[in-house]
């Protein structure tokens, strides 16, 4: 069997998950954009200035998945904000683009998008908890999307992906980045192909202490004389530390942290063919 490597993205940054109205009414007009809810509202929001349905779009950056890649796995993995069990039927689409850009205030910058021909039907069971990130707040499965926008002219690792959910009915009401950044949604991708070497696929970060207060070890599995490379970004997405390694056998990594201000941040764990993200959380003491 072909080795298969896993990576996870997060939404990064506040203008990466947005959504658009689809009508009118006395307090928005059709295509109106809004890029600072706290809600990803998938698709009804019931914003007492709003009230209206809408298309929601995310879009994920750095997908180190290489062109020619076959695609295994790859879903959304959302966390609810509000609790419902209304009907709702959802479909997604991926933007046929192979670097998309972020999201703006220009009306109808969602369904404006050129859509993949691949889509994917959705009809969520209820929501019961808020803070729930389980089974049924994962999308079902997107690998025909996926694997469409990797088949791309353009696609090269590194490229970012949209994501863009319509409907009918109700709503699921998720954290977007601008409600809570470390609730905000996660792309996982599974794939293989030449040239994915099981070393790569198989990272299996450690992250000790966590929260730390000056420091952090890191530990990993790594195959000798391989350039490794970490970033620690902000909930912003900016980028505070970028680091660059020739790994060595014994695959631990010490981070000094006493410059960083309480927080959370993620670390960027970054190979060749993948890239691993893990929350990290500083803890200063006053």
């Amino acid at each position: 069997m072909a080795q298969r490597t896993t990576i996870q993205i997060p939404v990064l940054y506040s203008t990466d998950d947005a959504d658009e109205s689809v009508e009118s009414n006395i307090w928005v007009s059709t295509g109106d954009m809004q890029l600072d809810n706290p809600e990803l509202e998938m698709i009804y929001d019931d914003n007492l200035l709003r009230l209206c349905h809408v298309k929601s779009g995310m879009r994920f950056t750095d997908v180190t998945v290489p062109a020619g890649a076959t695609i295994c796995d790859a879903y959304i993995q959302f966390t609810c904000k509000q609790t419902t069990s209304d009907v709702v039927n959802l479909t997604i689409n991926g933007q046929k683009s192979s670097n998309p850009s972020t999201f703006s205030t220009t009306t109808g910058d969602i369904s404006t998008r050129p859509l993949t021909t691949a889509s994917v039907n959705w009809d969520p069971t209820g929501w019961y908890s808020v803070d729930e990130a389980g089974a049924d707040q994962r999308s079902p499965n997107l690998t025909s999307i996926v694997q469409e926008i990797v088949d791309g002219t353009g696609w090269t690792s590194g490229n970012s992906m949209v994501f863009i959910v319509s409907g009918t009915g109700a709503s699921r009401t998720a954290y977007a980045y601008d409600g809570d950044q470390s609730k905000t949604a996660v792309l996982f991708i599974q794939y293989s192909g030449a040239g994915i070497e099981e070393n790569k696929a198989n990272l299996n970060p450690v992250i000790s202490p966590n929260p730390s207060t000056d420091h952090f070890t890191l530990n990993i599995n790594a195959a000798s004389n391989r350039r490794i490379q970490f970033k620690i970004l902000n909930q912003l997405g900016g980028e505070v530390h970028n680091f660059s390694y020739c790994t060595d056998n014994n695959g631990t990594y010490f981070f000094d942290i006493t410059g960083m201000s309480s927080g959370f941040y993620y670390l960027n764990i970054i190979t060749e063919n993948s890239i691993i993200t893990r929350k990290i959380t500083v803890i200063h003491s006053n």
